[in-house]
């Protein structure tokens, strides 16, 4: 009776010890690997293109600042030059103010140039102290202008409470292993004084504009007849300055690229620096529209007039570390930032 109970009621050993078999095993591993790899890859492609998100908001983020403190530097001017005025004397080749700055040839292509004010902070106005010297200042060039000696200049600088810069961009695109950018952006600036205003010792190669007068023809002085005819053209720079430019911007695009199919032309009256080629093709990631100077019949130009200046701007995060450049598309070309600036200062303004 007992075994007949065992036999039928116990199961067997085998049913009961019975597993995986080692094809069923490798078949659930081969699944679990597939579906492991496919939720690892779709969660490192979030986690890389947020990262490559984050790169290019941050970039953005780069190429804003920068057009801001353009445009703010911009404001701050009281004269912009348009480039289309060359010296009379074609010592250079170059339009004004270019022939009198270091050769930016092997530097990168000058985009805007202007005067500016600078304030002169409260204390070193204050650490002035004038005397009744009528030392002539070196840049004077054998001028016997009164204002341009040194007591002159100390009494004017406690007066106005400011100096003039000369101020260009430039947009350069030479290989530099400290830049990855396509290209970049370079803020060169002439000041009179360092930042330690000494009345003898000004910056190598600057001529005041303001005493003599020569704003458009800067560093040249020319004197015309009734009839626009030039008389003389005296040179008031003894020597080049040996300031340099720094890096203001990296990662903007290439000036070459095609990138913006809906690039902005200059509207009429005004001039574009730098000046691009028949097929638009030429500087079309940093460029500028200047209002046209007028002139005179003789075809000098006209101080005084109000300047507008809009300012094209495109970054391209391209050699940004960790970011995927993908081929064919413009998948690091950034969106092009465009603004309009009104000059505050105006020199000798008639009206």
């Amino acid at each position: 009776m007992l075994k007949l109970i065992t036999k039928f009621w116990l199961p067997k050993s085998s049913k009961c010890n019975k597993g995986f078999t080692l094809t069923e095993i490798l078949i659930g591993s081969v699944i679990s690997i597939i579906i492991t790899t496919t939720l690892l890859t779709a969660m490192v492609e979030i986690l890389t293109r947020e990262r490559e998100e984050g790169i290019l908001t941050q970039t953005q983020q780069e190429m804003e600042r920068a057009i801001k403190y353009i445009s703010n530097d911009i404001r701050e001017s009281v004269y912009v030059y348009d480039f289309t005025q060359a010296p009379a004397a074609a010592t250079c080749g170059k339009p004004y103010p270019l022939c009198g700055l270091p050769d930016f040839t092997s530097v990168g292509t000058p985009i805007i140039a202007f005067w500016k004010v600078v304030s002169l902070p409260d204390s070193t106005v204050t650490a002035l102290t004038c005397a009744a010297n009528a030392t002539n200042i070196i840049e004077a060039s054998g001028s016997t202008d009164p204002a341009l000696n040194l007591n002159g200049e100390c009494v004017a600088l406690k007066n106005r409470r400011k100096m003039y810069s000369l101020v260009v961009y430039l947009q350069a695109t030479t290989v530099d292993p400290n830049w990855r950018g396509q290209s970049r952006i370079l803020r060169y600036e002439l000041p009179k004084y360092n930042s330690n205003v000494s009345l003898t010792t000004r910056n190598t190669g600057f001529v005041d504009p303001s005493y003599t007068k020569n704003f458009v023809t800067w560093p040249y002085q020319i004197t015309y007849d009734a009839t626009g005819t030039v008389l003389s053209i005296n040179n008031l720079q003894p020597t080049l300055p040996t300031i340099g430019p720094n890096v203001l911007v990296d990662f903007v695009d290439d000036p070459n690229s095609t990138a913006d199919a809906n690039l902005p032309t200059c509207s009429t009256g005004y001039t574009r620096i730098p000046a691009t080629n028949a097929t638009n093709t030429t500087n079309t990631s940093f460029f500028t529209c200047i209002t046209t100077i007028p002139t005179t019949t003789s075809g000098q130009q006209l101080i005084g007039q109000n300047q507008d200046v809009m300012i094209y701007l495109r970054g391209n995060a391209a050699g940004q570390p960790g970011l995927r450049v993908v081929p064919g598309t413009n998948n690091t070309v950034l969106t092009p930032l465009l603004t309009r600036v009104t000059l505050r200062g105006i020199v000798d303004k008639s009206n």
